[in-house]
């Protein structure tokens, strides 16, 4: 053992010097076929696109401390998506509609309440999603549009903008 890691300057046979060896070699099983290496250095998982959108579509939770990155931003814009096509299903529009009404709509108002609390998206993120305007105006309608029953319209608009 001590010849094979002196072969490659490693002086003595310890954890630590098993430690580079290890290091040495990865870094060689890379240098003799990166290709295989640039998948997994490019994201978080090894596969296919739908691959990807399938797991993602699979994130349920919120991203504890330890999360981080793009793949959480990922997971949450996923999780946004799908509460945007929910609501949209809820409400009987289509993207179009979502586009031409009024940016502020008290529907629209609604999903973005829904969208703050339920993801860590910004504020620009849902203005510009959801057709809103800018992030400042949407900042302003949060404020001072807050969502509760009393400002509610009542009668059959009432069931169509629960969302």
């Amino acid at each position: 053992m001590d010849r094979l890691l002196g072969e490659w300057g490693i002086p003595k046979d310890s954890p630590a010097g098993r430690e580079v060896f290890n290091q040495q070699m990865e870094r060689r099983r890379w240098e003799d076929s990166p290709d295989q290496f640039r998948q997994l250095e490019s994201g978080w998982y090894l596969g296919s696109e739908q691959f990807r959108r399938e797991l993602l579509e699979q994130v349920h939770t919120a991203p504890g401390p330890n999360h981080f990155g793009e793949a959480v931003h990922e997971a949450v814009e996923v999780r946004a998506e799908r509460l945007i096509a929910q609501a949209l299903t809820r409400l009987g529009w289509t993207e179009l509609d979502l586009v031409n009404r009024s940016k502020g709509h008290p529907a629209k108002l609604e999903l973005a309440h829904q969208l703050r609390a339920q993801t860590t998206l910004s504020v620009a993120w849902v203005a510009q999603r959801l057709s809103m305007g800018t992030r400042a105006h949407l900042t302003w309608l949060l404020k001072g549009a807050k969502p509760s029953k009393s400002t509610r319209p009542q009668g059959p608009v009432q069931a169509q903008l629960a969302i």
